[in-house]
């Protein structure tokens, strides 16, 4: 399974239960849809090339690779399968970006597997409103498995989500404690702001040393979070508590947009929508450079095959900034872009494919399973062109 991994603000599905994380590898993809006219969401997961991770290499080489051990960790890899395809008809694909894994609800769908009862004041999900569409595992033409599934998921059932999303953040007590020590230190040490201008262009230096391979790490990140801090205004600061106080702070939806509104000052919503600009003005270089991207948001934006202007709208005025984000296109764009690079790593791996070869004939002998021919390319087609 490739390394890289993005969250998205607050993570749309929780991510619990059982999933591909560790052993299990394979390349996947996941094509969204959003039916204007019954405000649903709906998906399609597409897994390629399941196979196991352990091919026996060995890093010491005095030492044999462990063919035993590899044929276990196979067997143990394929069960794992087993019991994702036994579960179908209550699993739910990750949308941590959005993420492999396949998480199945307890029998009732009122849960997921693992989770337990909700804290008092978290908003209820009515997970058992999600259309599962159990999917079917297929061999495709080099002969490796795969497997497809499909969700509807109501408007009504992300607006849940999205509510979870903002009752928790308005509990986070780092978004809380972070405001209380700016608070502290203008009370200590009172003056200005800082300028906005500022702030922008340490970010936008950040990104450039990111992207020439020298990343900054923690501690500048850190110090570029409580600069942020000490530029938004007093009344900025007093703003976002109120919100959190009344739990309406984060992202809530119109159709099929995320939209986030942020409670600031004036001077500060101006600000926000320079530095985020000035943020797209870079990228856009670095895409039009055509420069290999460095991980963080480069490389998210570069997946996404354009800027973040392709995809957002910012709004400012004297309530403060709302950001409005297309997220079925951006998602859908990022997502084939990642899928291309993994599957031509795939291609480029003998060991991999020879794992995936193990896997296949393993499932083979799963008598009581029926595995259909299947092509990724024409169920993503079929999805896309569905009315």
């Amino acid at each position: 399974m490739p390394t890289r991994r993005f969250t998205l603000a607050g993570a749309l599905l929780l991510s619990l239960g059982l999933c591909f994380a560790g052993c299990l590898q394979q390349e996947n993809i996941k094509v969204l849809r959003y039916d204007a006219k019954a405000d649903r969401f709906e998906m399609l997961a597409v897994y390629e090339h399941f196979r196991s991770s352990d091919s026996g290499v060995v890093l010491v080489p005095e030492k044999a690779p462990d063919a035993a051990a590899a044929e276990k960790r196979m067997l143990e890899d394929a069960a794992k399968l087993r019991s994702i395809y036994d579960a179908r008809d209550r699993l739910i694909p990750g949308w941590d970006i959005l993420g492999v894994g396949l998480y199945p609800l307890t029998p009732d769908r009122k849960k997921f597997e693992g989770e337990g009862d909700p804290k008092p004041g978290r908003p209820a999900i009515a997970w058992d409103k999600v259309d599962i569409k159990p999917g079917r595992l297929f061999k495709d033409k080099d002969g490796f498995i795969g497997y497809w599934h499909e969700i509807g998921v109501p408007g009504a059932v992300v607006d849940q989500m999205l509510a979870r999303v903002r009752v928790e953040m308005s509990a986070d007590e780092d978004i809380r404690q972070g405001i209380a020590i700016e608070k502290k230190r203008r009370a200590d040490a009172p003056q200005k702001p800082a300028d906005w201008a500022d702030i922008t262009a340490a970010l936008k230096a950040h990104l450039l040393a990111e992207q020439a391979g020298k990343p900054e790490g923690a501690d500048r990140q850190k110090d570029l979070g409580e600069r942020l801090r000490a530029t938004l205004d007093s009344a900025s600061l007093d703003r976002i508590l109120a919100a959190l106080d009344r739990g309406d702070l984060g992202p809530t939806r119109v159709a099929g947009r995320l939209v986030l509104r942020v409670p600031l000052t004036r001077r500060d919503a101006d600000g926000i929508a320079g530095l985020v600009r000035e943020v797209d003005r870079t990228v856009k270089s670095i895409l039009d450079a055509k420069a290999e991207p460095a991980a963080g948001v480069i490389e998210f934006l570069a997946h996404a095959r354009g800027p973040l202007s392709d995809h957002a709208a910012l709004k400012a005025d004297d309530a403060g900034l709302e950001i409005s984000l297309d997220l079925v296109p951006l998602l859908n764009r990022f997502l084939a872009d990642q899928r291309d690079t993994e599957n031509r790593d795939f291609a480029k791996s003998a060991d991999a494919k020879t794992r995936a070869s193990k896997m296949a004939q393993t499932v083979a002998t799963w008598k009581d399973v029926e595995v259909v021919p299947g092509d990724a390319e024409k169920l993503i087609a079929e999805f896309r062109a569905r009315k």
